[in-house]
């Protein structure tokens, strides 16, 4: 059966005990309208909720959370569950449910192991990277290339980075919070600026643009606007330079980086202009 994302709009924040009881009310209906509730995520302020769905149909969803608990779903939308898993981190509860009749016992535990859906999404791109195999020859730039993935792969991974996939010359990658993807941003300048200190016939500079957001929000697909954002920000970055959303800079999670305005910046597939910040330490 197709894998739904819907997405719930309350009135007011809901905790997380309430939502961990929405959805265990759903578990225990699913079997009638032959869906399964696989998880669920909610929204930094708790005025949102995100369930994934195993359902037949659009229609047998909303009738069962209509019959569960009358939280009707303000939008759902068919995703691939490897995406999820990429993006978000799992495609299942945190801490599964092995015994219904407990449920209501150990309700807290299970609520608190839910995560927001919030994420931070940063891409990367390698500066001159089709260049590098006419200059270098195609065993070389391979050789760069490679020394290149596990540069990024290395320096994300002490600030909690998740590989969302590669893209030839770059990586998308994945953050829980604003804080870790600034530290990983600067991590990953800083390792290629000592490889290239070490190395400088063999100097290479990434760019790299992040937005942040949360699912089946700002348009009728996941994570869409934020991965096209942060992908134009990278785009649009100088090599060696990191470039952010105004959603990043208005956070001022960590005193120890600057924002530098930029200004507008008219990218590809925005009808209107983006206001760019360039991140430094």
């Amino acid at each position: 059966m197709p894998i739904y994302m819907d997405r719930h709009d309350l009135d007011e924040p809901v905790s997380q005990k309430d939502l961990a009881m929405a959805h265990y009310q759903d578990i225990l209906i699913q079997d009638q309208f032959g869906v399964k509730s696989m998880t669920y995520w909610h929204s930094q302020d708790g005025k949102t909720a995100f369930c994934l769905i195993d359902a037949p149909n659009p229609e047998a969803l909303t009738k069962m959370h209509t019959a569960s608990h009358g939280l009707t779903p303000n939008e759902i939308i068919e995703v691939n569950p490897e995406e999820v898993l990429a993006l978000l981190g799992r495609t299942t509860d945190p801490v599964p449910i092995t015994d219904m009749d407990k449920y209501e016992d150990n309700v807290n535990e299970f609520a608190s192991a839910h995560d927001s859906a919030f994420r931070v999404i940063m891409f990367t791109d390698l500066k001159d990277s089709t260049l590098m195999q006419t200059e270098l020859g195609e065993e070389k730039a391979l050789k760069m290339l490679h020394t290149h993935n596990e540069l990024i792969r290395t320096a994300i991974k002490p600030h909690n980075g998740q590989e969302v996939k590669h893209t030839g010359d770059g990586l998308m990658i994945s953050y829980l919070n604003v804080s870790d993807a600034l530290a990983g941003g600067a991590s990953i300048q800083a390792a290629f600026d000592e490889h290239n200190q070490s190395n400088p016939d063999d100097a290479m500079y990434v760019r790299i643009g992040f937005s942040a957001g949360e699912p089946v929000f700002d348009s009728n697909d996941f994570f869409g606007l934020t991965v096209n954002l942060a992908s134009r920000l990278c785009d649009h970055s100088e090599p060696g330079s990191v470039l952010v959303s105004t959603d990043i800079q208005e956070t001022k999670v960590d005193g120890k980086y600057t924002f530098t305005n930029m200004g507008n910046a008219l990218l590809k597939g925005f009808k209107e202009a983006v206001q760019v910040f360039r991140v430094s330490q």
